[in-house]
């Protein structure tokens, strides 16, 4: 290479040494303009020929746009495989949260359906929420599906054992079913725990399901001590009562179910109660009184199943 030479000039002069022309093809050749292919050799020469001739700068462009491309397309392939950004747990539990206080708002007002619906979607949110669980069984509890609410409240008390009201309806629901010492296994957990706020409830599970053993006296203690914490507490006096009929203590079963009406507990226990005051009267010869009480027994729930027994019990004394 001369000195005045330009770099271009200097890669002329090589490739007329070696009889070829500039474009990298043989001397003499088709050129690519004639509509001929070249090789990739041939190709590689003519690239690297044009890069020399228009600069470095040139070059460094002709690498560097496809591989710019190439990086483009790996982006967009990358954004496409990329997953969606994980949900927040916290604000899911605050959304769980809000659909479990509408469904109990749901629940308090007897609609049953639209509680469970957003039970359901709470516990779609936070699967293991004791208090979601305890909701769900309460919805069907009240739905009537005892099967499925039992299952709950044993979810409940496997994520939370501490979760009371959970333990004290599923004590109900085995006493129920006749599952009585079950019952008083999770009765006695209750009463034993200082910090059960409710005592009494428990004390009075525990008094019905000795009862239906036949432990008339164990029942009678239970019962006298629910009633200790506070003689408002109608559950237990209605229960003391039932103990009190079933030992034929009739004049006592009398005035504990009278107490009752007193308190007020609602329409379905108070068609309880008179129908039982009715087979009292029945039993003492008061065929009047005791047919007042049934009647009354329809009006107070039509529907209920007290209502239906009393409307036998009335035609097979008229």
């Amino acid at each position: 290479m001369r000195a005045t030479d330009t770099l271009a000039e200097a890669v002329a002069r090589d490739f007329d040494s070696r009889g070829v022309e500039p474009n990298g093809s043989p001397r003499g050749a088709p050129s690519s303009d004639a509509g001929q292919h070249e090789s990739g050799v041939f190709a590689c020469r003519t690239i690297s020929w044009r890069a020399v001739e228009e600069g470095p700068s040139a070059l460094r462009a002709k690498i560097i746009k496809p591989i710019l491309a190439l990086l483009a397309v790996a982006g967009l392939c990358l954004a496409c495989v990329t997953p969606s950004p994980q949900p927040d747990p916290l604000q899911q539990a605050r959304q769980a949260h809000a659909r479990l206080e509408i469904g109990i708002d749901h629940l308090r007002n007897g609609r049953q359906a639209l509680a469970l619906r957003d039970f359901l979607f709470a516990q779609s949110l936070d699967p293991d929420s004791a208090r979601i669980q305890l909701a769900l069984g309460d919805g069907y509890l009240a739905s009537g599906r005892m099967e499925v609410a039992e299952s709950h409240f044993r979810r409940a008390l496997e994520l939370d054992p501490d979760e009371f009201d959970a333990r004290m309806n599923l004590s109900a629901i085995l006493i129920h079913d006749g599952r009585h010492p079950e019952a008083l296994y999770h009765c006695q957990i209750l009463i034993d725990d200082p910090t059960f706020p409710a005592p009494w409830r428990a004390l009075n599970n525990q008094g019905r399901a000795q009862l239906e053993l036949g432990e008339l006296s164990e029942a009678r203690e239970s019962f006298e001590r629910a009633l200790d914490y506070g003689a408002e507490f109608w559950p237990a006096t209605l229960s003391l009562g039932i103990l009190a009929h079933r030992e034929g203590q009739r004049q006592e079963a009398l005035g504990l179910f009278e107490q009752v009406l007193v308190l007020e507990p609602g329409t379905a226990v108070a068609s309880e109660v008179h129908y039982r005051l009715g087979e009292i009267y029945v039993a003492l010869g008061r065929r009047e009184e005791a047919v007042a009480h049934l009647d009354r027994s329809v009006e107070e729930a039509p529907r209920s199943r007290w209502a239906r027994k009393s409307e036998a019990y009335v035609k097979l004394i008229r």
